[in-house]
């Protein structure tokens, strides 16, 4: 609670009880205990008083007057843990970067820390734990259990979505963060935000683009069935191998195989083409995966090609999908997230031989072009329209939806 002389801040401490502590409250001065900017362990009115004053004291000697603006009155807090910090900053070049590392008073004292770029996900959360020192005392040492890793790595994770959510966060750490055994608490924070004379759209982005969990979409197959489109996930590289493993390629390919290696869906189960399909920078292509009963059915994937507003395509669907709707399901939306991406048009070379999927493409408005690759490949080409509206959109990514954001949903 906020207090702004000796009697708000007494009157604090004997509303929530005592043992209390106070903490200054400055817009000003980012590292309190420097200039005796905390007092710990107040177990009475009087106490509380002649702290406030001390404080005030301190802080005009040390800093200046103007740095102190009241003290909030918080309860005593006994937690015997580790204590963490968990950050972000601006780089010019990369924009929000986070940190996590041994924190506290001597934090800059330590230097064990770890950054990483926004969004975190799990594999990469726990990849930033293991870079510091700090990683081998949370799993216990000297009879001290260990830390709950599993909370501590969604504490990340949600803390680098919320980062990407605010972006008028220019600066924000908790510090500490103590972690023990039998729980995680946030002890302080500190905020600090953008101008508000800064326009939506001036504000940094990220180096990587957030998940678009706008794309995610449930669709009713022929069969009743419910297919949920959505992209893919670093987590779905299980799935996937299971995927590739029920799949027949080429003749299992609904409808466009795509002779460049790094671009088609195979059947082999190699961990880095697993890695390569699951780990997408989606500014430079969009995975779609169709999770039937939880089960991946079908795949789809378009990519930016360079220098150049056209898109390249491939899909792949389970053969006992096929007869669904699914294929036809996958391609539309396809086809809809490239117009929304800002392409000219999307394309794709088809085996000749494959007259099934040359037939599906023309069902779906694409164009069939002149075999080329000595008459094995046909190039199929969909044109979209108003493209140069989207193009414009597109161009300027997340910052021309900034004043159109809506929160990020956290994915099970």
């Amino acid at each position: 609670e906020l207090a702004n002389s000796p009697q708000e801040a007494s009157a604090a401490a004997e509303k929530m009880g005592f043992p209390v502590v106070i903490k200054l409250n400055s817009t000003t001065i980012t590292h309190k205990t420097d200039v005796g900017g905390v007092v710990l362990n107040l177990h009475t009115s009087y106490a509380v008083e002649k702290a406030y004053n001390d404080m005030k004291e301190s802080v005009s000697r040390l800093a200046s007057p103007e740095g102190f603006e009241g003290v909030t009155v918080q309860p005593m807090i006994s937690l015997k843990g580790y204590e963490i910090i968990l950050g972000s900053s601006l780089d010019p070049q990369l924009g929000p970067v986070l940190l996590f590392g041994t924190g506290g008073a001597l934090v800059e004292v330590f230097q064990d820390s770890a950054v990483a770029l926004p969004p975190l996900n799990p594999n990469l959360a726990r990849k930033m734990l293991q870079e510091t020192k700090l990683y081998k005392a949370l799993l216990g040492v000297r009879g001290m259990g260990s830390v709950d890793m599993d909370q501590l790595i969604q504490i990340m994770v949600r803390f680098s979505v919320l980062i990407l959510d605010l972006p008028e966060i220019a600066e924000c750490d908790i510090n500490p963060l103590i972690a023990s055994e039998d729980s995680i608490m946030s002890l302080d924070a500190r905020v600090l935000l953008h101008d508000p004379s800064v326009d939506a759209v001036d504000l940094p982005q990220p180096s990587i683009r957030p998940y678009p969990h706008q794309y995610v979409c449930s669709y009713d197959l022929d069969d009743g069935s419910k297919a949920k489109l959505r992209p893919i996930l670093p987590e779905d590289e299980g799935l996937m191998r299971h995927f590739y493993a029920r799949a027949s390629w080429p003749d299992g390919c609904d409808p466009a195989s795509m002779p460049n290696e790094e671009e088609h869906p195979t059947c082999t189960l190699d961990r880095q083409h697993l890695i390569r399909t699951c780990f997408v920078d989606f500014d430079r292509s969009i995975v779609l995966v169709a999770e039937v009963d939880k089960a991946i059915m079908g795949a789809g994937r378009i990519s930016r090609e360079e220098m150049s507003d056209d898109f390249t395509f491939s899909l792949q669907v389970l053969p006992e999908c096929r007869k669904k709707g699914l294929g036809s399901k996958i391609l539309k939306r396809l086809i809809e997230l490239s117009r929304m991406e800002g392409a000219a048009c999307i394309k794709a070379d088809v085996f000749c031989e494959n007259k099934r999927a040359l037939r599906f493409l023309e069902g779906h408005g694409f164009r069939l072009g002149v075999p080329t690759h000595s008459g094995r490949l046909v190039p199929a080409k969909y044109q979209l329209t108003d493209s140069s509206h989207h193009r414009s959109r597109s161009r300027t990514g997340s910052k021309a939806l900034a004043g159109d954001r809506k929160p990020t949903l956290m994915m099970s």
